[in-house]
């Protein structure tokens, strides 16, 4: 007699309509978006930004709110710009006023 249930000694495997991992990625969580904590924490305690210093001689920022400005912008960088333009030229004239926006302090 042939078994359709697979309750004989030989059959181990699962039934065919059930999977094992069935589901699973719908319950994972994502990191979320991301956000600077440590510039939010400061701007509540300090009640302003953070001062930013680029000295003349230099093309990039000094001093001790370095940090929170490169991750601020970085994660500007990372949600808004467009991931085809490779300079600001590139760039629609919409998506360039918009970033720039975000960018300032």
């Amino acid at each position: 007699m042939v078994s359709t249930h697979g309750d004989d000694a030989s059959s181990n495997s699962m039934p065919a309509t059930s999977s094992s991992h069935e589901g699973l990625t719908s319950k994972r969580r994502g990191r979320g978006r991301a956000k600077n904590n440590k510039l939010r924490s400061y701007a509540q305690l300090m009640g302003g930004k953070p001062t930013i210093v680029i000295p003349p001689d230099l093309t990039q920022p000094v001093g001790h709110n370095l940090h929170m400005f490169k991750a601020e912008l970085g994660i500007i960088c990372r949600c808004y710009a467009p991931i085809a333009a490779a300079t600001w030229r590139e760039m629609e004239e919409f998506q360039n006023t918009t970033l720039r926006l975000r960018l300032e302090v």
